[in-house]
């Protein structure tokens, strides 16, 4: 079932880090999803590298006329502006320990040792802004 909204004149962006994976997919799907309702999205991937760096992401401008930004909780910190609001994702399934034998080397050990220190202190962040 498909809904439309009325008088819509919401403006998402959704930026995310391309890792050419399940994130990439699960945006695609948010952005179509919110078209399909009559919502104005602005999909916009970044290079991977950023996922070591997220905070250079701060100096990206979003797209004029944007009220709603939806990001990753991973880095969704470094896309809060100044009247937006900040609607973040928790891709906590990457942790699950039945997704291990699936992962390549290098995978296992982003999610285990750089998600998982990084995650805690981006949602503090996060939860700062709004207060």
């Amino acid at each position: 079932m498909t809904y439309k909204l009325k008088n819509n004149n919401l403006c998402v962006w959704v930026p995310y880090i391309s890792n050419y994976g399940g994130s990439d997919v699960s945006n695609r799907t948010i952005a179509e999803g919110l078209t399909k309702a009559g919502v104005k999205v602005y999909l916009q991937s970044f290079h991977y590298y950023f996922e070591f760096a997220p905070w250079l992401l701060s100096r990206k401008k979003a797209p004029p006329g944007t009220s709603i930004i939806l990001a990753n909780s991973w880095y969704g910190f470094a896309f809060a502006r100044p009247g937006c609001r900040l609607v973040t994702v928790d891709r906590l399934c990457v942790h699950d320990p039945v997704l291990e034998p699936y992962k390549k080397f290098g995978q296992r050990i982003f999610h285990n040792q750089f998600i998982s220190g990084m995650l805690l202190p981006a949602q503090n962040r996060q939860t700062l802004l709004w207060l």
